[in-house]
């Protein structure tokens, strides 16, 4: 048996071990999520979700739960958090080959490469310490994939998955953002429009019908999470600062370390939604839950794996000619 069947990632026996790696991976990573996930809260639990009395907003974020119950329509013998379970398992699995996907927009794929890819789910770990909800899952793997498709210019592709990302979470008007901003000045004017439009669309279409949908459902269309904030700075400011001083240090030092190296379409992205994630944070998040990070987290990490690798002598072998090309 030839070693290179082992190590080239074109080879099918390779492709067939890294599958089977993701899909045990994924096992560890569905458990460990899992214990810190919210099943059965009274409010924000998997049955709140799917029987639709969760608060708003919320309750907004329903492709989860909708897929949850329709699945359960089919299977009534199962129980809906075994469902659940399963659904966020594949999920995760989603998430792990969307990111090889982002990944070979700007590098050739490896074993090293593949090995960062791999290792994903352990930078994960802290984003998953509090508090985990059902649709998450959903929103990391569908927001990782739209920025993938957007790394490789399939805007029709982009387009067809936009309404699930949508209904996955609001915060799919990032990458609409992010679109509006770094290709206006890269796409053909009309193609650029057309796609923006379509996005802008679907999201107030979408927007619209969960807010008239869901009408009746307590709390408001924004969760002020302020006064959690000024209780943290209270008992323990020291805590607080130490905690997100260190933890962005890290992040700011391994991210920028090497910057014009790295690719412009992932340092655009990273610039122009991390301070935006920042500051929701910082109103409507909870102080240490960093969950609402997944949508940068993609990002960050590549960024972060870059430099790793960069100091330890080992190459990301650009797709392109130049780094600096976004392909």
């Amino acid at each position: 048996m030839s070693a290179k069947a082992w190590t080239n990632p074109n080879s099918r026996r390779y492709q067939v071990i890294f599958v089977l790696l993701v899909c045990i991976i994924s096992i560890g990573a569905i458990y460990y999520y899992s214990t810190v996930l919210q099943w059965y809260d009274p409010l924000f639990g998997i049955y709140a979700h799917i029987n639709g009395i969760a608060p708003k907003p919320y309750i907004f974020r329903v492709l989860i739960p909708l897929s949850v119950r329709i699945l359960f329509s089919i299977f009534p013998s199962f129980d809906p958090k075994l469902i659940a379970s399963v659904l966020l398992y594949f999920l995760f699995i989603g998430y792990i080959l969307s990111i090889r996907y982002l990944v070979k927009a700007f590098w050739k794929v490896s074993v090293t490469i593949d090995f960062a890819v791999l290792l994903s789910p352990i930078a994960l770990a802290p984003l998953m310490m509090v508090a985990n909800h059902i649709y998450d899952l959903g929103i990391l793997f569908l927001f990782t994939l739209g920025l993938a498709l957007l790394g490789h210019r399939r805007f029709p592709w982009f387009i067809l998955i936009f309404p699930f990302i949508c209904l996955a979470k609001e915060t799919a008007v990032l990458l609409t953002i992010f679109y509006a901003i770094f290709y206006f000045r890269r796409l053909y004017r009309p193609t650029y429009l057309v796609f923006l439009s379509l996005q802008i669309a679907l999201f107030t279409l979408i927007r619209i019908g969960l807010t008239i949908a869901f009408r009746d459902n307590p709390g408001g269309n924004i969760d002020y999470h302020v006064s959690e904030w000024l209780l943290a700075l209270s008992i323990s400011p020291t805590l607080l600062f130490s905690f997100y001083g260190i933890f962005g240090a890290v992040i700011a030092i391994l991210v920028i370390s090497y910057w014009k190296d790295k690719p412009v379409f992932l340092r655009y992205f990273i610039g122009i939604i991390l301070p935006i994630l920042i500051l929701l944070h910082t109103i409507f998040g909870i102080p240490y839950e960093l969950r609402v990070f997944y949508e940068a987290f993609p990002v960050l990490y590549l960024l972060s794996m870059f430099t790793i690798y960069k100091l330890l002598r080992i190459g990301f072998v650009n797709r392109a000619a130049s780094a600096n090309s976004f392909v």
